[in-house]
């Protein structure tokens, strides 16, 4: 406990800086997490969207240090988008971002502070449970509809009023 006060003492300035220098100076940085080829599919069509976004800087990485001869995709198409944005896994680590989007929990742990994104990796909610947990690993959630903002909120009242967001779109 005292080691953790401590450590936070000493890290959270130091982090405090380090956000302070990239707020603004730096075109956004948004890493994307490759767990799985079916979340990857998820992904693509966003990295595809910034890719020619001028004021963002992108980057794919694995959730962990792992073999990319081991990593299957959909097609070739996502093949050339993940090795395009590329960044080895202990190198996005220590990095520094301003989002890190993933369709599915991991274990990649980022070094520096980030708003971790989170979104489905298929096409409902409510399968094998609430997902409440999942929504909860996330500073925003990338949501279904204003009716999966609705069940959440039932299951867990005020969710996405502290620290959560959740965007879906819809038109009115």
């Amino acid at each position: 406990m005292l080691a953790h006060r401590i450590r936070d003492r000493i890290l959270n300035p130091i982090r405090n800086l380090d956000d302070w220098f990239y707020e603004g100076i730096q075109p956004t940085r948004i890493l994307f997490i490759f767990t799985h080829s079916y979340g990857f599919s998820c992904l693509a069509p966003i990295i595809q969207i910034l890719q020619d976004a001028k004021n963002v800087y992108l980057g794919t990485t694995t959730h962990k240090v792992i073999s990319l001869e081991q990593l299957e995709f959909a097609n070739q198409a996502e093949h050339d988008l993940f090795h395009r944005f590329y960044i080895e896994n202990r190198r996005a680590t220590f990095a520094k971002w301003h989002l890190i989007v993933d369709p599915h929990p991991n274990i990649f742990y980022p070094k520096r502070r980030a708003l971790r994104v989170g979104m489905h990796h298929g096409t409902g909610f409510g399968a094998m449970g609430s997902k409440i947990d999942f929504v909860q690993n996330y500073d925003v959630f990338l949501g279904l509809s204003r009716a999966e903002r609705f069940f959440l909120e039932k299951l867990k009242a005020r969710v996405f009023k502290k620290k959560q967001g959740f965007f879906c779109h819809w038109k009115s």
